[in-house]
């Protein structure tokens, strides 16, 4: 494919191919929008998603054959 053609079917999400510092900064703008959303969050549900994390976990560990992580039971 010609960097014409990947330039072209880039446009589509937005990017010109080699445009690397504009995805940069989407990419660090939306972690940060993230991450002050999460910061607001009641402290039950920062505890919901806490224990959420840890259950993806024990699946990811669960899948490599790794000893299970503790849950919470709350």
């Amino acid at each position: 494919m010609t960097s014409r053609h990947m330039k072209k079917s880039n446009r589509k999400s937005g990017f010109l191919a080699g445009d690397i510092d504009l995805v940069r900064s989407r990419i660090f703008a939306n972690k940060e929008s993230f991450h002050k959303d999460q910061a607001k969050l009641a402290f039950p549900e920062k505890i919901r998603v806490l224990i959420k994390l840890q259950k993806i976990a024990n699946e990811i560990k669960s899948q490599t054959g790794r000893e299970p992580g503790f849950v919470w039971k709350i």
